[in-house]
């Protein structure tokens, strides 16, 4: 009985799922311009419709900031914590836990197909 509910509830999460993931790609549709960046961002390789929305619904400035600025914002440029004539390590600190987690398993992809980003 148990296995039977659990196995109901699966699905009903999986319908509700699908129904958020047609919303948001109408309201994608709808501003021209957001479909166009998921577009752009589904051109690389390992970067899919979830994906690339999930980028640009954490990071709304993707486009418009360099890519030092954006590296922080994901949490994977590293941070100086120096200050006066102390110096400390730099280390990758902070940014956006939501982000990186939703690039992570896209980037090991890329850099198969990618010489720059292996690099």
């Amino acid at each position: 009985m148990v296995r039977e509910q659990l196995c109901r509830r699966i699905d009903d999460i999986d319908t509700d799922i699908k129904a958020l993931d047609e919303v948001i790609a109408q309201i994608a549709k709808q501003r021209g311009t957001l479909d166009e960046r998921i577009r752009r961002l589904m051109t690389i390789p390992g970067i899919g419709r979830l994906t690339a929305t999930t980028m640009l619904i954490d990071m709304p400035e993707l486009g418009h900031l360099d890519s030092k600025k954006i590296a922080a914002l994901a949490g994977l440029a590293p941070m100086t914590q120096q200050s006066g004539k102390w110096q400390g390590k730099e280390r990758i600190i902070g940014g956006r836990a939501s982000l990186r987690r939703a690039i992570y398993m896209p980037a090991l992809v890329a850099i198969r197909f990618n010489h720059d980003l292996r690099d």
